[in-house]
């Protein structure tokens, strides 16, 4: 068994009370009490300073110096500034470089016997700054760049050994003092090794080396690599020495600070509790640092951080006295062995390696590496979220002309497979592929596999490797712009973790990377790094966030909303997708991209979709929102009367407002509905079509919506800002359409609703489907009281989803179709696709429109609609499929009723321009016109040219009506 053990992490400091009649400096790396300094008899009148250091011992990190050279203290800076004047040089300074002017200072002189200064200053307040071992005088800097001041290494490649301390003093009838603390700006650390291993085996250090070590350290404040400070030589910097026997002797290290932040380790209990060192069977294992997501062990992963320090220790190995190969032991340093990375100023950090058995060459966790002889290597890894996701178990050992065979024990664990091995020489692979989409989003699925190698020699090893496949990420899927809209937006992409009450910005366990996947009018920055055009690829080499910048490089050239408030062309959107690569770039999540809120036709049906839900409330007022985030209002079919997204919330009823529905008839000829103008509602077919043959994502979509319209409190609970309508909700959660081949999309968002009823997750369930938070994604109200709802089915488990209503009639009675969108959580062979379901319910949903005049797969796709009043409803969209001449129907319609008039035109459907090429030679019929937007087709008349809505008894008499 091979231990690393945190012997002790000694604090340096010295803490010591204010006494306005002394100013005492401490140093040293052992801790004191607060004990009474001096006589206050023996004072002069004036600023009074006593000095003392105790037994201390500092070298410098890149020599070989003695303990002993800690005991020099070899120049000192006495700066003395008027309090609060940060940008004046001192009143007075003092810069002592012999041992005279010191009066003896060095580490005989403790806080018991101090060394005492006096200096001449009126009554008044000031700031004193003392530093030791500075190298030269300071006079000439003031207060404000002391304290900013930082040191980096000397020619001979040593640290300058310094220590500060300050204090806020003030002089009152002619005496004043204060006791100041030094403290050194570095640490030291010493390493030393403990065996007890088997008889036939032999573990000789060769070399220690400290790896990770600040480039320079700051005066006062805190010094963090990454933070305020580079890494010495900019590649991951580290220092060599000889290994002693034990600490007394053992020739230490000496490093700047370098305070990183608490880190991650699996010994906890499953509260989420520490496990004490005293009850962990493993002290130290998987100790990671705090850039990665969750606590690992693969050491190719844990190689890519570069900001924390640690040790490593080099051995030779031996069995039966013959050598085998090399041994490597790293240890994170820091105040624990499990979470604290903390490399602290004043603090002496002991590390001792304890080697037993077989030297802990089999202890991946321990950051081990053996570079021996009838030995494999191999590493645990993450794949992705999505089934069929992949990635390669990678095996290796020293000769691979001693390597026999391998063998996998078992090659099914936890839905996730491992087939091989491949290749030959040094390095075999295995292939380890996911068989289902990991429906949680809030769970790791880990598989478990052994390898046997078997050597020609006879002997054989066996490793476990752990392939884990990662959570869902369902923040962002989407980003939305306004056509206009060019401003960058901060791209967070977001994991949530069993337990908490928040997403968090997703953090990579190894390098992670973007790729445009399509589209050519934007960037992506990260850092100093950007990327633009189809195939380029920004690659992060480190851990931590993912996180970037995405800016459109011009507005898109078609707007996609005029000063009338109609909308311009179908389809001249811009879409780009970005594929991100995480977690050693083995895992995959993709963010679509859309500029312009054009209406948009998908695969499957040729009818133009409105980016936005209705809202309006009435005859009068049919509108939409203006955003794609923004949720619409409830209808019931058969009315236009609205009712509210989210209010009453979740499980209540409605109330006596709740009207019942009216003749759903009307809504199948398109009359009484909440859709605008030059607008209609889609069939039933026209939903399914763009449902069955295109891809279904579920998760957050984010637009340029100023108001978020809710927000998520600390502990945990949405709650809902005070704005108009209560329709914004930035981000929104729902269903994406996309067509994978260019990029198109078109979100449905579930609404405000928040779900609140949790039986089914971890907390309740064996195989939960909930995640145990709050949150928005409830879009239906049911039929009877308008209760605030979603199930499938009546007793099954609340869930998020919503329905959205179609002009088709159901034929389970008086009510029409409409489409439920949801996302299973409870079917793993389903793949965790989002799913929808033709339903015929009297629920009420949301309404999504489609341009008046388009032909749809299914369904009636050429209806026409007015208003409650039948009065024309303008303009009429004619859309076309392909290159051909044909007889169309051109509509007209006075009082309400519709007919078609005929005509021969061309339509040409890449340039898109229609052409007339024969009107009816019949008389009175007046000549057709295309307007130059060719979605419009106008009936004009040929005298006046202004529009014409009538019926065909009007143009060719009572005997040639047709209704459509």
């Amino acid at each position: 068994m091979c231990r690393y053990i945190l012997i002790k992490g000694e604090d340096m400091e010295m803490r010591n009370k204010y006494w306005f009649v002394l100013l005492t400096f401490i140093l040293g790396f052992v801790a004191c009490t607060e004990d009474r300094l001096g006589d206050q008899a023996d004072l002069q009148d004036g600023l009074n300073l006593l000095l003392s250091v105790p037994q201390s011992t500092v070298v410098s990190p890149m020599t070989k110096a003695g303990q002993e050279d800690t005991k020099i203290v070899s120049d000192l800076n006495i700066l003395i500034y008027n309090s609060g004047e940060t940008n004046a040089l001192p009143i007075k300074s003092y810069y002592y470089t012999t041992s005279e002017e010191m009066k003896g200072l060095s580490a005989s002189n403790t806080s018991a016997n101090p060394v005492t200064f006096n200096f001449p200053l009126s009554n008044g307040s000031y700031s004193v700054r003392v530093v030791a071992n500075a190298g030269s005088e300071m006079s000439g800097m003031t207060c404000g760049e002391v304290d900013t001041k930082t040191f980096g290494y000397k020619n001979d490649g040593s640290i300058y050994m310094v220590m500060s301390g300050s204090d806020d003093v003030t002089v009152a009838n002619g005496r004043g003092g204060a006791s100041i603390s030094l403290e050194r700006i570095y640490a030291m650390i010493t390493v030393q090794v403990q065996k007890n291993l088997a008889t036939d085996i032999d573990i000789t250090p060769t070399q220690v080396e400290l790896i990770h070590v600040p480039a320079t350290g700051c005066l006062t404040g805190t010094n963090a690599i990454g933070t305020n400070c580079l890494l010495k030589d900019g590649t991951g910097g580290f220092l060599k020495s000889d290994l002693a026997a034990d600490h007394a002797t053992a020739v230490p290290f000496y490093m700047y600070e370098n305070m990183q932040p608490e880190g991650k380790c699996s010994l906890v209990d499953e509260s989420g509790k520490k496990l004490s060192e005293a009850t962990s069977p493993a002290l130290g294992y998987d100790k990671t640092p705090a850039s990665f997501s969750k606590p690992i062990s693969q050491k190719e992963i844990i190689a890519t951080d570069q900001v924390s320090s640690y040790i490593e220790v080099t051995a030779n190995y031996s069995r039966d006295k013959a050598p085998l190969g090399t041994i490597k032991y790293r240890f994170f340093l820091g105040k624990n062995a499990t979470t604290n990375f903390e490399v602290q100023r004043n603090h002496h950090y002991k590390i001792t390696l304890m080697l037993g058995g077989q030297g802990g060459k089999d202890e991946v966790s321990w950051r081990v590496d053996a570079d021996m002889e009838y030995e494999i290597s191999t590493s645990d890894i993450y794949i992705g979220y999505l089934d069929k996701s992949t990635g390669t178990v990678t095996v290796t050992t020293k000769d691979g002309n001693l390597l026999n065979s391998l063998r996998l024990e078992n090659d099914n664990s936890n839905g996730i497979t491992l087939s091989g091995p491949y290749g030959t020489g040094n390095t075999r692979t295995f292939i380890a592929t996911a068989q289902h989409t990991n429906l949680m989003q809030d769970a790791y699925k880990t598989g478990s596999f052994k390898i046997t190698a078997n050597f020609k020699n006879g002997t054989t090893n066996s490793k476990t490797v752990k392939v884990s496949q990662v959570s869902r990420l369902v923040d962002p899927i989407a980003i939305y712009k306004r056509a206009a809209n060019v401003e960058p937006v901060d791209v967070k992409v977001k994991e949530y973790t069993r337990g908490d009450l928040d997403y968090h910005i997703l953090k990579s366990d190894g390098p992670w990377s973007l790729k445009i996947e399509k589209g050519d009018w934007f960037t992506l920055s990260s850092g100093t790094r950007n990327i633009s055009g189809e195939g380029q690829v920004l690659e992060s080499t480190e851990s931590g966030d993912v996180r970037f910048t995405y800016t459109p490089n011009s507005p898109n050239p078609v707007n996609d909303y005029d000063s009338n408030g109609s909308y311009a062309d179908s389809d001249k959107a811009r879409y780009g997708v970005v594929l991100i690569k995480y977690h050693n770039n083995n895992c995959e999540h993709r963010i679509y991209l859309r500029q312009g809120y054009h209406p948009t036709t998908m695969s499957g049906s040729y009818v133009a979709w409105s980016m936005f839900n209705c809202i309006g409330n009435g005859s009068y007022d049919r509108r939409t929102g203006e955003l794609p985030t923004q949720t619409g209002y409830f209808y019931q079919a058969g009315n236009n009367t609205r009712y509210h997204p989210y209010s009453p919330g979740f499980g209540q009823s409605y109330g006596e407002s709740w009207w019942s529905w009216n003749n759903v008839s009307d809504w199948t000829t398109n009359q009484n509905t909440p859709c605008p103008p030059g607008y209609k509602l889609p069939t039933s077919g026209d939903y399914s079509g763009i449902a069955e043959n295109n891809s279904l994502l579920q998760g957050f979509v984010h637009d340029e919506d100023p108001v978020a319209g809710w927000t998520r409190g600390n502990d945990g609970k949405i709650s809902f800002n005070n704005e108009d309508e209560g329709i914004h909700c930035n981000p929104a959660k729902g269903t994406l359409i996309v067509d994978r081949n260019s990029g198109k999309s078109l979100f449905f968002s579930y609404g405000k609703g928040v779900l609140t009823s949790h039986s089914q997750s971890y907390l309740e369930q064996k195989s939960p489907t909930d995640i145990n938070l709050d949150e928005i994604g409830v879009g239906l109200r049911r039929a009877g009281n308008g209760q605030l709802v979603y199930q499938l089915g009546t007793g099954s488990a609340d869930r998020y989803g919503a329905i959205y209503l179609t002009s088709t009639k159901s034929s389970n009675g008086d009510a029409v179709t409409s489409l439920d969108l949801w996302y299973d959580m409870t079917s793993p062979e389903k793949n965790g696709k989002v799913l929808y379901n033709p339903s015929g319910s009297k629920d009420a949903g949301f309404v999504r429109c489609v341009r008046d005049g388009s032909s749809g797969s299914g369904g009636s796709g050429g209806d026409i609609g007015g208003d409650a009043e039948g009065k024309p409803g303008g303009k009429y969209i004619f859309s076309s499929v392909s290159s051909f001449e044909r007889k169309i129907n051109v509509i007209a319609v006075k009082n309400g009723y519709p007919a078609n008039i005929l005509g021969f035109f061309k339509v040409d459907q890449e340039n898109r321009s229609i052409t007339q090429i024969l009107s009816d030679s019949r008389p009175g019929n007046p000549p057709v016109t295309i307007d130059s937007d060719i979605t419009d087709v106008l009936l004009q008349e040929s005298d006046t040219k202004e529009e014409c809505f009538c019926t065909v008894s009007e143009l060719y008499g009572s005997g040639d009506k047709i209704f459509k």
